[in-house]
């Protein structure tokens, strides 16, 4: 229905929109758009990363459950230098490293020996992520009477 123009509403039978509010519109449109598309790209960063620390904390679980499984007597440096990083591990951490540390411990005559190991890599920026460190101890079984 259209309403007569009147002299107190004279663009009263104007319809749609203006050029000036069309282009707004579009630039509000722009900007929705350029926004969204950094938080997906921030989103798909995050999610890389996180799958990558998950990667590494299970390839340390791994690694620990393989050092604590050793004999009480062969367990030692040298054991724990023929450790290594999985190939899917070292695909998927860039400049992925394996330290592997090991301490004997006595405390109230208990013997125990302790584990450090701990994977570093390089994070998508090109700065070292924060590692993932694992502490395991192994107690002296013991001796049969």
């Amino acid at each position: 229905m259209l309403i007569p123009k009147s002299k107190t509403f004279p663009y009263a039978s104007r319809r749609g929109f203006t050029l000036a509010e069309t282009t707004a519109a579009g630039l509000l449109l722009i900007v929705a758009l350029a926004s969204f598309a950094q938080i997906l790209g921030w989103v798909a960063g995050e999610r890389r990363a996180f799958e990558r620390r998950r990667l590494a904390l299970a390839t340390a679980s791994n690694l620990m459950e393989r050092a604590t499984a050793l004999p009480w007597d062969r367990l030692n440096d040298d054991s724990l230098q023929k450790l290594w990083l999985s190939g899917i591990a070292r695909a998927n951490l860039p400049k992925a490293t394996l330290s592997a540390e090991f301490s004997d411990e006595k405390d109230d005559g208990i013997e125990s020996k302790k584990i450090n190991l701990t994977i570093r890599w390089i994070g998508s920026h090109g700065v070292a992520d924060r590692p993932v460190r694992l502490v395991g101890w192994v107690y002296r079984p013991r001796r049969k009477s």
